[in-house]
């Protein structure tokens, strides 16, 4: 990887170092791990890379001119603030957090289906947590910064059982199981290889699939509560001229037609950026597939 961030600096080594447990504490692991490979291979070459925020926040956004992660905005939706986000990178990548600067901590952002109306309705229950806005970024600009876990990586303290994956080069090392340092498990599930086991099966019998992956918590967060989404990890800046292909909105418990909101869409569209802001269903669908109100 060129120019890597520093964050990633020690993040390959870590990664097939955790590979290599994987397949030597997990009986089956190499015949498990083919099956999820091709599959997240297939879902990040069909899908898009997204990051949602508050609403509140898109003002001040669009004036910096970037996405900003929780460090350097000292804002997280987290318990415990920014100082989780730093340990559970320290967790995950390997890296020295006493050598790293603010804006060298990840944004967060989750893997989606391209239809951007399938995306803002059905990914909508996450917006409760991390707001309405949903900004579409441009895939080409990140396939070589971007890591992924399956499901909240922090959550339940899961950074310190799993390690992310490359998006151009899955081992596959994500998914929550094995302790990946010193520190024990808060949740185990039944051991290191139930979880992979779980997630593997509803690939095979058809469960999950490419044309549905987005709605991964409904499919199987149910049964083991560690499969909300796909997340991302953004690594380096993102310019919302350079990086950011579209911005929309929907949020009927916002004010989306605010004079703030309408000033932000403008400023958006003179950047090249495509900005749509919808408070219900019908509008929303009418705009995104012309002559088909229900969206599908």
């Amino acid at each position: 990887m060129n120019d890597t961030p520093p964050m990633l600096k020690h993040h390959d080594s870590l990664r097939r170092n955790y590979y290599a447990r994987l397949n030597a504490e997990i009986p089956g692991f190499e015949f498990t791990a083919i099956p999820i490979r091709n599959f997240l291979k297939n879902i990040i070459g069909k899908g898009e890379f997204y990051i949602r925020a508050g609403i509140e926040y898109l003002p001040e956004i669009v004036r910096s001119g970037r996405i900003k992660g929780s460090p350097e905005t000292d804002h997280t939706t987290l318990n415990g603030g920014p100082t989780v986000r730093k340990q559970s990178c320290q967790a995950m990548f390997g890296c020295d957090i006493d050598r790293l600067k603010p804006e060298d901590y990840p944004k967060y952002g989750y893997l989606s289906c391209a239809d951007p109306v399938r995306n803002l309705l059905e990914t909508d229950e996450m917006s409760y947590q991390y707001g309405g806005v949903v900004f579409r970024l441009k895939k080409q600009n990140f396939m070589h910064r971007t890591t992924i876990t399956v499901g909240d990586s922090v959550n339940m303290g899961r950074c310190f059982g799993l390690v992310p994956d490359r998006v151009d080069d899955i081992l596959p090392v994500c998914v929550y199981g094995l302790e990946n340092g010193s520190r024990k498990l808060m949740v185990p599930f039944g051991g290191p290889g139930n979880c992979w086991h779980y997630f593997v099966s509803k690939i095979l019998n058809g469960t999950l699939t490419a044309d549905n992956f987005n709605q991964l918590d409904a499919l199987l967060g149910g049964d083991i509560p560690v499969f909300e989404f796909f997340e991302l990890q953004f690594h380096g800046p993102i310019n919302l001229a350079e990086d950011v292909d579209s911005v929309d909105i929907f949020d009927f418990r916002e004010n989306v037609e605010s004079e703030e909101v309408r000033e932000a869409g403008r400023k958006l569209e003179a950047m090249g950026i495509t900005f749509r802001a919808f408070s219900d269903f019908e509008a929303a669908c009418h705009a995104m597939h012309p002559g088909d109100a229900k969206g599908e």
